[in-house]
């Protein structure tokens, strides 16, 4: 398995974590597995997305705190 790849599956890995841990208590929000995103897109919760760029940003900060 290449690097690259490697890497982008440890970041989905940690993105759904965070997920699950973001939204996992509440009763009012609604989780769908789609294929449909755009491009660069990781989820989407009800209308938000969250981005890989975004998604590093948060890893890179919360790496650094």
């Amino acid at each position: 398995m290449s690097r690259k790849k490697r890497s982008k599956i440890y970041l989905l890995a940690a993105v759904l974590l965070l997920l699950l841990c973001c939204v996992g208590c509440k009763d009012d929000v609604e989780v769908k597995l789609t294929t449909g995103l755009n491009e660069g897109e990781l989820f989407r919760i009800e209308k938000k997305a969250c981005t890989e760029a975004e998604a590093r940003l948060f890893l890179m900060n919360q790496k650094n705190q």
